[in-house]
């Protein structure tokens, strides 16, 4: 029997597999169903690639699973057969699309014998998560761990106010989301770097100048990525105000910008949203004002404390102009705790003009009129 064995060639004992199953379905229906199939390897193909081309009776049905970001790589095993089947009907293809909000809050309420399970956990699931049902279980878990959630009659419910929460990154689904990044090439990765520290939406000529990339090859880059489902999908084109336009996309789920962001040393981090930030402001110029808090926040992170201190008092005087003087004195007091990081050479003017807008605000708010001498 052994000796058979290793003698029988592979096409042999990919028929032999085939009609194993036609003799089992003979009597019965049969239900194979293999999942992640994003790892697969070549022998397992061959199976299916002559299961599906089989043209004998059998009562078989072959249900199989697979992640898009991995298995729809070029040179994915699954790849090539998957696309030649398609081609000659021999299967079909349903693409999962990401859960509601809805079907979130149906999932955390099972079992509970309320009604209405907690709207606040279910929007704020849906909103890290993107929909991915593996993201959703792995959040919870570690949401329940910290003691962010608990049971209560069978299904989930916050114990802190949604808004004191930082959901952060389970270290399972880190390591997860890590190795997938190992399989993308050192460009893909330096381009999602730098978009993870553009924004959850990021425009394809203002981060590619920021990772000092060619913009063509960086869109280039974010069209395969997003062709492949992977990481970034395309969302459409932007109107620079210089009127150039260039591709705009966004990150798959925030859960994926967390740990692309994450994984950069610091330093590298803190040039990139200084140079975003510079880029944004030449290219807004007198116009700086509509984007002054992206600006703030891009040189804040940056260490640029004197520009990220002005670019919040705009924001203030701007919020002081519509009579919103509590968050005009808000804004007012992070700017100077920013102005209070700089040298002291530095520091004075930018700060004594920011306490007398301040001054000023606080007047306004009282009803109080100043007549000059």
């Amino acid at each position: 029997m052994e000796r058979e064995i290793q003698g029988s060639t592979r096409e042999r004992m990919l028929r032999e597999i085939a009609e194993a199953l036609e003799s089992i379905t003979a009597q019965r229906a049969f239900l194979i169903v293999l999942e992640d199939l994003q790892w697969v390897d070549h022998a397992t193909v061959d199976v299916l690639s002559v299961l599906a081309r089989r043209r004998s009776a059998a009562r078989l049905m072959l249900v199989g699973s697979s992640s898009t970001c991995d298995s729809a790589r070029v040179d994915h095993p699954l790849t090539a057969l998957k696309s030649d089947l398609l081609v000659h009907r021999l299967c079909r293809e349903v693409v999962l699309g990401p859960i509601s909000e809805m079907e979130v809050a149906q999932f955390i309420g099972l079992g509970s014998t309320g009604r209405n399970p907690s709207s606040e956990l279910a929007k704020l699931i849906q909103r890290h998560c993107g929909g991915n049902p593996l993201f959703m279980v792995a959040t919870l878990e570690h949401m329940s761990s910290r003691g962010l959630v608990s049971r209560e009659a069978g299904g989930w419910r916050l114990t802190v106010p949604p808004d004191r929460i930082e959901l952060g990154v389970p270290d399972g689904l880190r390591r997860l989301i890590e190795a997938r990044m190992e399989r993308l090439s050192a460009d893909e990765r330096k381009v999602l770097e730098a978009a993870s520290v553009a924004g959850a939406a990021f425009v394809g000529r203002i981060t590619a100048a920021a990772a000092n990339l060619d913009p063509e090859y960086f869109e280039d880059l974010c069209d395969g990525l997003s062709r492949r489902k992977q990481i970034v999908r395309f969302t459409g084109v932007h109107r620079l105000p210089d009127g150039s336009a260039s591709a705009r996309y966004e990150f798959l789920h925030a859960i994926y910008r967390d740990v692309l962001y994450g994984c950069q040393p610091s330093g590298r981090r803190a040039r990139l949203h200084a140079r975003i930030g510079h880029l944004l402001e030449n290219l807004y110029g007198e116009n700086s004002g509509e984007i002054a808090v992206e600006l703030a926040h891009h040189f804040e992170l940056g260490l640029d404390w004197a520009r990220a201190a002005t670019y919040l008092q705009r924001l203030a005087d701007t919020a002081s102009s519509r009579d919103l003087h509590r968050e005009a004195t808000a804004l007012s007091q992070l700017a100077i705790g920013l102005t209070r990081k700089l040298p002291d050479a530095q520091r004075g003017a930018l700060e004594s003009e920011i306490l007398e807008k301040v001054a000023a605000t606080s007047t306004s708010s009282l009803g109080i009129t100043v007549l000059a001498a």
